[in-house]
């Protein structure tokens, strides 16, 4: 299938950053952005899976996004398990004009500060306590959700702004599709990384923290269950090595990665604890027609390892769960998460011999 893109994607995406189309760094941004934008928007809008997706996306740097097809191939092949055609075409210059004099100044001038990716969920207040223990100044940026889950990340932007210090910059970004037609979105995680590159690099900082641990960071795969690889160490190593390539000093980094989630939930103070229950983790409103989000539903996979995180150091009375899902579904999920662990136990176990 052929993927037709948009060439105004980058505008749509970077409405808080000011570029400056005289800089070739800021237009290797661009390009970033727009690539990876590109994937995204093809991966959640082809149905058909398994077959040769092909896009032809406009960039700045032609030669060198040419350069690096086989290496950005392989790290969509390893994310998605799709073959991406890819191939690149020079900006439309009448197109960059009126960006030009459409991009509206930022909001945010350089700060020095790291850039920490911002979800809404658990893991990640996590990561803004790590933060706050570790004076570590840091802007927030992430995807704005739907419904419930967006209340959610207000109410947790509104908290990271009074309780952090400095006050953070939190931007959060409408995704480019609206309506998916595709739903395990894999290559979500690289226009993720992407938006926070952008940011941390407009910060003139050149650090990107991703706070995100549990058993899923190994990507199992059982029952065909799809999971993405976002946090797996080689998404990380592949991706930090096209930044390098296209002369970005930003690095994606994992402060957790050796931690437990029920530990980084542990070690959180209790003004942190206090606002688990305002944090969303629940998958079954996306995959369920028939669940309506009325808190975290806690028996889909994600609020399982929710809950196992945090009945394993008893912090379970500062979360809620509103189960509506029917008895014999229940013994099924915890029947996988069961598997989850075996995995895992056999994995650390082959490590350590």
């Amino acid at each position: 299938m052929n993927g037709l893109v948009n060439e105004n994607l980058h505008l749509q995406l970077m409405q808080e950053f000011e570029v400056d189309y005289f800089k070739d760094k800021d237009k290797t941004i661009v390009d970033l952005i727009t690539v990876m934008g590109s994937v995204y928007c093809v991966d959640v809008s082809v149905t058909a899976r398994k077959t040769h997706l092909s896009i032809e996306i406009p960039v700045f740097h032609v030669e060198v996004w040419q350069g690096l097809t086989n290496r950005l191939r392989l790290l969509l092949k390893w994310v998605s398990g799709e073959d991406y055609q890819i191939s690149f075409k020079p900006f439309n210059k009448d197109l960059i004009a009126r960006k030009e004099r459409q991009m509206k100044l930022s909001l945010y001038g350089p700060n020095q500060r790291i850039v920490s990716l911002f979800s809404g969920g658990l893991d990640s207040l996590t990561g803004a306590y790590y933060n706050f223990k570790n004076d570590i100044s840091s802007d927030y940026i992430g995807f704005l959700n739907k419904r419930e889950e967006a209340t959610k990340q207000r109410f947790l932007a509104d908290f990271y702004k009074k309780k952090l210090n400095p006050t953070p910059d939190i931007i959060l970004i409408e995704k480019p599709v609206d309506k998916k037609r595709h739903y395990t979105q894999a290559t979500r995680s690289l226009l993720y990384f992407s938006l926070a590159v952008a940011k941390a690099y407009y910060n003139q900082s050149n650090q990107v923290n991703l706070y995100e641990n549990g058993v899923l960071t190994l990507n199992p795969n059982l029952y065909d269950r799809f999971t993405t690889k976002t946090t797996h160490p080689k998404t990380l190593f592949e991706y930090n090595n096209l930044l390098e390539d296209l002369n970005i000093n930003v690095q994606v980094k994992h402060p957790l990665l050796f931690k437990t989630k029920g530990e980084s939930i542990n070690e959180m103070n209790l003004d942190f604890k206090g606002v688990i229950k305002d944090s969303f983790t629940c998958g079954a409103g996306r995959s369920d027609v028939l669940k309506v989000h009325v808190g975290q539903c806690g028996v889909c996979i994600p609020c399982l390892l929710r809950k196992i995180s945090m009945a394993a150091y008893d912090n379970e009375q500062y979360d809620v769960y509103i189960t509506l899902i029917m008895k014999n579904r229940i013994l099924n999920q915890m029947y996988i998460i069961m598997n989850l662990f075996l995995m895992c136990n056999t994995f650390k176990n082959m490590c350590s011999s």
